[in-house]
């Protein structure tokens, strides 16, 4: 799913980073997984879901990036990301 986001850069002072295609790849490895920022969280709640793991299930209806979560210590339910993420790295 892309998103298209329209608004005025008038008087905007800071950056903008999409984060992308090129950044959601994926692994899974027994019972840990790791993705990059980009992956879309609903597809990602998804797809550990699928593949019989659990904690990300209140994330399936946040629109947004992995990435974007994590920055935001996002969640719903009254659970949190932090709660399910051991590592965040950063380049």
């Amino acid at each position: 799913m892309e998103q298209i986001y329209f608004f005025s850069d008038e008087g905007f002072r800071g950056i903008i980073i999409k984060m992308g295609k090129n950044f959601s790849k994926y692994t899974i490895r027994g019972k840990k997984a790791c993705a990059e920022a980009g992956i879309w969280t609903p597809k990602f709640a998804k797809i550990l879901s699928d593949s019989g793991l659990s904690g990300l299930e209140h994330t399936i209806g946040i629109p947004g990036t992995l990435g974007g979560l994590i920055f935001m210590n996002g969640g719903s339910g009254g659970k949190c990301i932090g709660n399910v993420v051991k590592k965040s790295m950063g380049y």
